[in-house]
């Protein structure tokens, strides 16, 4: 049996939405931008030349992630929040 033969209403998708906000993602944006500072920080320090053979398998990923939070348009968008 399915849910015309029931007489259940159907409910019809009119749009689907490309990004969803959800409360936990709010958060961890928040925390991102009052902890900036110390992430910069930390990435550097993962990346900083005399620590090479200690994070070496972590520099390439810390490299692009300074880049990206360091970036002037990442933000704005999170001053924006």
């Amino acid at each position: 049996m399915n849910a015309l033969a029931t007489g259940f209403n159907l409910l019809k998708l009119n749009y689907i939405f490309e990004q969803r906000w959800v409360a936990s993602e709010e958060i961890a944006v928040r925390r991102i931008f009052h902890n900036w500072i110390l992430l910069v920080q930390d990435l550097e320090d993962i990346i900083a030349p005399a620590n090479k053979a200690k994070f070496e398998k972590a520099q390439a990923p810390a490299t692009g992630l300074l880049k990206q939070i360091k970036n002037r348009s990442f933000l704005a968008g999170l001053a924006l929040l």
